[in-house]
Parts: structure tokens; sequence; C-alpha cells
């Protein structure tokens, strides 16, 4: 399976590993649907405020990764806007850090695995290459931010205050330069 930034979520399904069927839950805290006037395509943003209330290893992570993997892999965030079917949509889940020190450490813990992103029945254990298409899917669609930072810019989404999977400084959307 191909793994390019052109990829749309749903190239990145979860591996084969058995025929059961696992229920995962997506319940963000806020969603969004952002329009920009001169672009095409709409954004379709959520939410996840981490306070440091759940451990990364045993909560954070194997709870939420799952439900936001299913939601965009599946498209199911299509049917929160019914009425932009015909619409190009950008998916992205968006992780706000209370602490600068916590959000390093699920970057670190996505690094090391990348697979947490899907729910994994023992005994099975992912192979290299599941590895490098969910750390490309989590690089591609996920993006991390410490709130002290979001606070200090009037540009929450047209800054690189927003970074990928790997630390990378990412924009939500690029503003257009004025004229």
């Amino acid at each position: 399976l191909s793994t390019n930034d052109k990829c749309p979520a749903e190239h990145y399904g979860p591996p084969r590993y058995d025929s059961a069927i696992t229920l995962v839950k997506s319940r963000p805290d806020a969603a969004c649907l952002l329009t920009i006037p001169e672009q095409a395509a709409a954004y379709v943003l959520y939410l996840e405020m981490d306070n440091g209330t759940e451990t990364i290893s045993s909560q954070l992570l194997p709870s939420k990764l799952p439900g936001f993997h299913a939601l965009l892999t599946m498209a199911a965030y299509r049917r929160h806007w019914p009425d932009h079917r015909d619409v190009p949509l950008q998916p992205r889940v968006l992780f706000v850090f209370t602490s600068a020190g916590r959000l390093e450490n699920v970057q670190k813990r996505l690094i090391q695995d990348p697979t947490v992103l899907w729910h994994r029945p023992p005994p099975y254990k992912p192979t290299d290459e599941d590895a490098r298409r969910a750390l490309t899917f989590l690089d591609q669609y996920v993006r991390f931010a410490f709130l002290g930072d979001l606070l200090a810019t009037p540009y929450l989404l047209s800054s690189p205050l927003w970074h990928s999977v790997t630390g990378q400084p990412k924009l939500i959307y690029r503003k257009r330069e004025s004229a």
C-alpha cells in the first residue's frame, strides 16, 4: 500500500489481522467545519483538549486515537456535514496540550509505537510496514500544539504553532498574501 502526501485518509486503514469487528468511538471535545472563501476545500477540524488527566500509555492514546483513525479512514466525518457532500474536505485532528512536556511525551510515545493508532487484539504484533503506515497517517492528519503558544497569537490556524507527530511545524491552512 502506497504511503505519500497525496493519499486520502481512507488509504490508511488498520491491518487486517482477524475477522472480528471491534467497536471504537470518537468523541472529540469540539468539531468544526472551516470554509475559507478563496479555497475550494473546507477543513474538518476535530479538537481534543488534553489537561493531563489521563495516562498516556493506557488511556489517552489507546482510547482516543483508534476512534479518530476510524472517523477519518471511513470518511465518517462527512456525515457531520451532509450539506457539503460535493465539497472536498480536509480532515485534521488537533490535540492541544496544557503542558509542553506532556506534548513532547505523547509525540515520543507515538514515534516509538505509531500503531497504537489501531486497536490490536492480542497476540497481533505490528509489522514494520504497519508502523510506517501508521506514522504516515499520523504525520498527515494529526496536529499537536501547546496551549500557551496558541494563546500568544491571533493567527491560530495560519501560524506554524502546530506540529506533526515528528515535531515538524505545520500550518492548518496557509493565508493568501494580499495583493
